[in-house]
């Protein structure tokens, strides 16, 4: 107790003390400091741990823009990312995983455009996204917006494999067996 009693003293000591610039920089620390602690604070459960569905991803996102309805769309575009990029990375593992080994069947560049799959899901639009709540915290410091969207896993899929389908749709053609199983894939690892 005495070591924080201390502490306050030093600061109110050198607060007392410092010049107008100072001053304004200590303001401004102490603001910052205040909408670091806002994002720890009053973050709702569903933020803290999204639901596990097997028939749906949940994404979360949060923002601290000081305009409400533009923190909770932004806080929206952040959980669809958290969502797309659920999705990539299923494809890039199971991308990885087809093709170990079988070189000597598939040819490199339909190997390359199955691993280019990936980032061509992550910044794909997502169709079906619902949002499921959202949460905005009005302070001194500002508002933080917390937002959950929902996909369903067979959208999800669905997304996916038509990325993949317009990567490059003759080596998709050739590839018809491949894709199913890939399309399979997806909707069994999401």
């Amino acid at each position: 107790m005495f070591g924080k009693i201390d502490s306050l003293g030093l600061i109110l000591t050198l607060a007392a003390c410092a010049s107008p610039a100072e001053k304004e920089q200590l303001v401004k620390k102490k603001a910052a400091d205040a909408r670091i602690e806002l994002q720890f604070t009053d973050q709702p459960e569903w933020f803290l741990n999204p639901p596990l569905d097997d028939n749906i991803l949940y994404g979360v996102g949060t923002s601290s823009l000081s305009n409400q309805g533009a923190a909770l769309q932004q806080a929206k575009l952040a959980a669809m990312v958290e969502i797309a990029q659920q999705i990539s990375s299923v494809v890039d593992n199971m991308a990885t995983s087809t093709f170990t080994g079988q070189e000597s069947s598939l040819g490199t560049v339909e190997k390359g455009v199955f691993q280019n799959a990936a980032k061509v899901i992550a910044t794909a639009p997502l169709r079906g996204v619902r949002v499921t709540n959202r949460k905005s915290v009005v302070t001194e410091a500002g508002i933080q917006s917390y937002v959950m969207v929902q996909l369903s896993k067979d959208d999800a899929a669905r997304s996916a494999v038509q990325q993949i389908q317009s990567l490059d749709k003759e080596i998709m053609d050739t590839n018809k067996n491949l894709l199913n199983d890939m399309n399979d894939a997806v909707r069994s690892r999401l």
